[in-house]
């Protein structure tokens, strides 16, 4: 069986667009726009745990200038291609380090914000490291009234959990292995259970799912299919309760 390290080394070793394409498409665009949210100018030291290649991380770096930007992440192929946006887009001020999430090369109290998108649903309960070891190490590095910040799949957006439900009754397999979706409720009681305070919620693209359930074969079905949810893109009760993504912010005390 594939391991989560070698099943995203290879789709890292996969990535063939240029870097404009990685900083800025439909579905970055979106998901940054939700993370900036909960992250602004007065978060000074900034940690993504678990970068990939970067995206975030340097769109970050360019729009606060001011903060330090940490991408962390345990793939070498990852980090050569945030390294090579970090070069290319001629950034000082952020940095891509290689590490473990479960064990974050850093003192408790460091950072103001620590987050990550499209990370902690990979880490099932009750197989090694969890999604909840994960939200534990990151609150760690945290300092008191800092950000803990977490996007990962929506159980609500019913066309991409019909695609995995789909895959495994078929028994296909989904490209980035083992992915639990989460409802609001259950993200309020991870964060809760850490302690966490004044939580709040958002979300993004509920359209992009259509994309996974259709697939490449249908693009022109999903154009017209994927307007339906974009005419409500902009009403953030729609976003939060079905976006392909919900994001959730809670500060440690």
């Amino acid at each position: 069986m594939k391991t989560i390290e070698s099943i995203w080394e290879q789709n890292w070793q996969q990535v063939r667009s240029s870097p404009e394409a990685i900083l800025y498409n439909r579905f970055a665009d979106e998901a940054y726009g939700a993370l900036r949210e909960f992250i602004g100018s007065g978060d000074g030291r900034i940690l993504e745990a678990g970068c990939g290649t970067g995206r975030f991380c340097c769109r970050l770096a360019s729009d606060l200038a001011e903060s330090e930007i940490i991408g962390l992440d345990i793939s070498p192929q990852a980090l050569a291609i945030a390294r090579n946006l970090k070069t290319i887009n001629q950034l000082t001020n952020v940095a891509f380090v290689h590490g473990d999430l479960f064990r974050l090369p850093f003192p408790d109290n460091t950072f103001d914000v620590v987050f990550n998108e499209g990370v902690i649903e990979h880490f099932r309960l009750g197989a090694g490291p969890s999604y909840e070891d994960a939200v534990a190490e990151m609150l760690r590095v945290t300092k008191p009234g800092g950000k803990v910040v977490v996007a990962v799949p929506n159980w609500h957006n019913y066309p991409h959990t019909l695609y995995k439900w789909a895959l495994a009754k078929l028994d296909r397999p989904f490209r980035y292995g083992y992915e639990k979706s989460f409802t609001r409720e259950e993200l309020q009681e991870l964060f809760v259970q850490f302690g966490l305070q004044n939580l709040e919620f958002s979300g993004f693209y509920s359209a992009h799912g259509l994309y996974r359930l259709l697939g490449k074969g249908v693009r022109r079905v999903y154009r017209y299919l994927g307007k339906i949810p974009d005419i409500l893109r902009d009403s953030a009760p729609f976003q939060h309760k079905y976006g392909f993504e919900i994001v959730i912010k809670g500060e440690k005390p």
